[in-house]
């Protein structure tokens, strides 16, 4: 095994308030970019667990997390989430498991002859535990449910964070917090720069007949594009719509106002809808390939 990743095993196991070994550069660089591999690994692993719970269990919705990303420029969401959150992210959870940061205990510490100190280095690997746990269990807040079996598969749902806090708690402790948030920053990029480019515009319809034609495309993020709705008719009969970066439910209140599973869905679209044939019934079609994917 690589060294690095056997010195990660080996901390994970019985955590140290300290390092005593100086790196290089190359080095440093080295120990971020296995602990990137390293992560996106495990939590490759952990996903069909999360896919099971989602599709067995209770559906996972993350509708109003998604929609605040959704609604920023392409600009103001990478400095959130590579910025941003990861300065934030880490001054709360791991800024302190050095024990010269943490300023709490060393204000007990001052009032009770060192023994907070003691206290810190013996039960540290509590605290190293604590602050990955704590950091995994906050992002339950990116769902929307409530149900009881939701909170009971929490830990399941929240592995990758779990797996993450591990790994930059880790970083935090070798080189220091500023190569912790460098590595957070790098691993938020990395994932929304992928769904972006992968699943940002994910054709799931397209179809091209003599009586119409209709692609329908979804998106994971707005990235503050104008929303665009327009439908053309001719004697009551709907010749055209087209859309952009609208959602379902959005295009229901128009379309299908008596659709009760269409008007609940804020998924993001683009469509694109032809008819060729103006006898056929374009909300019908619509409607039900919109429910089907």
């Amino acid at each position: 095994m690589n060294p690095i990743l056997q010195q990660f095993f080996s901390y994970v196991r019985k955590p140290q308030p300290f390092f005593n070994e100086s790196l290089t550069l190359q080095e440093k660089w080295k120990t971020i970019g296995w602990m990137l591999g390293l992560s996106f690994v495990l939590v490759f692993c952990a996903t069909p667990l999360i896919a099971l719970v989602d599709s067995f269990v209770t559906p996972l919705k993350q509708e109003q997390f998604e929609e605040i990303l959704g609604d920023l420029g392409l600009i103001p969401l990478l400095l959130l989430v590579a910025v941003v959150a990861p300065i934030l992210e880490e001054s709360i959870f791991r800024l302190f498991l050095k024990y010269k940061r943490n300023f709490i205990f060393r204000a007990f510490d001052r009032v009770s002859n060192g023994k907070a100190k003691i206290f810190w280095h013996k039960n540290f690997r509590f605290f190293y535990y604590f602050s990955a746990i704590i950091f995994s269990l906050i992002h339950i807040g990116n769902y929307d449910n409530s149900s009881l079996l939701f909170y009971v598969f929490a830990p399941i749902i929240v592995l990758p964070q779990l797996i993450a806090g591990f790994t930059f708690g880790y970083v935090r402790m070798k080189l220091g917090f500023l190569w912790a948030v460098l590595m957070h920053g790098l691993y938020n990029f990395i994932i929304v720069g992928s769904s972006l480019l992968f699943l940002n515009n994910l054709i799931v319809s397209d179809i091209n007949n003599e009586e119409i034609s209709l692609k329908i495309e979804t998106i994971e993020m707005g990235l503050g594009k104008e929303s665009i709705l327009k439908h053309y008719r001719h004697q009551n009969v709907v010749d055209s719509i087209f859309i952009k970066n609208t959602k379902i439910s959005v295009l229901a209140l128009q379309l299908f106002p008596t659709d009760s599973v269409l008007l609940k869905n804020n998924k993001r679209i683009n469509l694109r809808f032809i008819n060729h044939h103006k006898k056929v019934d374009a909300h019908l079609i619509i409607a039900q390939e919109l429910k089907k994917q």
